[in-house]
């Protein structure tokens, strides 16, 4: 849903934001900075942590508390899609859908 309400105005573009879905931080749609980012929430999404080099990585450009709000952010929205799911609540009939996860390159 946010892909379609803020792609534009953060100047995502469409082979981007297909990206987020279905490729892994180290696609051509990313800047190596963005790659980071990427694959910070990648690896918060599939380990729930920050393996030392990417945190290394990320602390070159971030400060400490930057770098604690990213996960806080990535928490965020995983507590949030897992209430959205156990509740069952409507999806917006307008916003984008994922592919299924079948569908994930990886």
């Amino acid at each position: 849903m946010h892909a379609v309400v803020f792609a534009a105005a953060v100047g995502l573009s469409e082979e981007q934001v297909a990206a987020t879905a279905t490729a892994r931080a180290g696609g051509a749609a990313w800047s190596e900075a963005d790659a980071q980012l990427i694959a910070a929430a990648d690896a918060l999404h599939d380990a729930d942590t920050l393996p030392d080099e990417l945190w290394a990585k990320l602390a070159v450009r971030f400060e400490r508390d930057q770098l604690i709000e990213l996960i806080v952010i990535a928490g965020w929205y995983r507590l949030i899609s897992c209430v959205i799911n156990a509740l069952a609540i409507e999806l917006e009939p307008w916003a984008a859908r994922f592919p299924r996860a079948a569908e994930f390159v990886r």
